[in-house]
This record gives structure tokens, sequence and C-alpha cells, in this order.
């Protein structure tokens, strides 16, 4: 009878630390996905831009403009040559640049992740704008492929920020207009 107990508490000590360590991965994996989301619509406007030989940008919204609540969302937009994000272009249909707005359908990230900040680098100003920032960011892709210079910081939103797991950065290389994930927080 006491070996079975034994067992009962070593099989339940175990099973703790495998719900504990799942529900880490879980969330690293949604940041992740989020991540790898934001790369996909970054390469996809590249790409636009390339085949149709015209401006493309994404817009990265960090708050519903109806409700003013805390929402990020993504899409393409196609735009005037030369259009300037500075100060950053209001949302389409507000501004003359932009030729087809909403090119894709607006993606949502997941109520669980967030988008921390991002950083913009576009020749004219290197700013970083934080998640509590109102509006959006624009990063604009040109017909040769080239980009502005970003890093998108992704985190999920848990208590324990020590948590590397939790945190990963979508970078878009300007001169090339390609875009990588990576782990943990950075710039």
């Amino acid at each position: 009878m006491v070996e079975l107990s034994v067992v009962v508490g070593i099989v339940l000590l175990l099973s703790l630390l495998a719900i504990g360590s799942y529900a880490n991965f879980s969330r690293g994996r949604r940041v992740l996905a989020a991540a790898q989301g934001i790369s996909s619509v970054l390469t996809t406007a590249r790409a636009y831009a390339i085949a149709t030989n015209r401006w493309q940008r994404v817009v990265i919204q960090f708050r519903n403009p109806d409700t003013n609540a805390e929402e990020f969302a993504y899409w393409i937009d196609e735009i005037a040559q030369n259009s300037s994000t500075t100060p950053n272009p209001p949302l389409p249909g507000t501004d003359s640049g932009i030729l087809k707005p909403k090119v894709t359908t607006p993606e949502f990230v997941r109520p669980e992740v967030r988008i921390a900040s991002v950083f913009l680098d576009n020749s004219d100003t290197a700013t970083t704008y934080p998640a509590s920032a109102n509006g959006s960011v624009v990063i604009r892709f040109r017909p040769d492929g080239s980009s502005d210079h970003a890093v998108v910081n992704l985190t999920a939103r848990s208590n324990d920020p020590l948590d590397e797991s939790r945190y990963y950065r979508v970078k878009l290389y300007g001169p090339t207009g390609k875009s990588k994930v990576f782990p943990g927080p950075g710039t």
C-alpha cells in the first residue's frame, strides 16, 4: 500500500511539472505563430511591390479606431510612390496617397499576444513606437524589393517577465526587404 502511494505521488508530481511546462510551451508557440504571421505579411508586401511594380505598405494598427481599445491588426495597402510615413499616414480613406486600400484582409493578433513595440527607420527618422501609441505604424516596400528597416517586438500576455519563450521579434532588413523571426526581446 505504501509503494502504491509513493508511485501515485511521483506520477502526480511529474504530471504537475508537465502541465506547467506545456503551458509555457503553448504560450511561446502562440507568440511564435503571431511573429510568423507578421513576417509572412511583410514577405507578401515585398512580393506585391515587385510583381505590380508599385509601392506597397504594411500597416500595423495598435488600437481599434472605433473603440480605442488595444487591438493589434495588420494589412497591406498599395500606395503612391514615395508616400511619406512621417508622420504616420492616417488609416485608409483619409489619405490621398493610398491607391488601393487593404489589398489583403486585415489579420488580427490573438488576444493572448501583444505587439510590444515597433522600431521603424525609414531614412527620414528612426523611431520606436510603443504599443501604447495611438494609431498605426507604416512600413513601406518599393518595387525594387527594398523596404524601410523595421523591428516588430511581440510578447505573450503573462505574468513572468523573465520567461524568454514569451518574446519574439520580427526583423525586416531594409536593403533587401526580407524579414526573419528571432526568439527573445531586442532591436
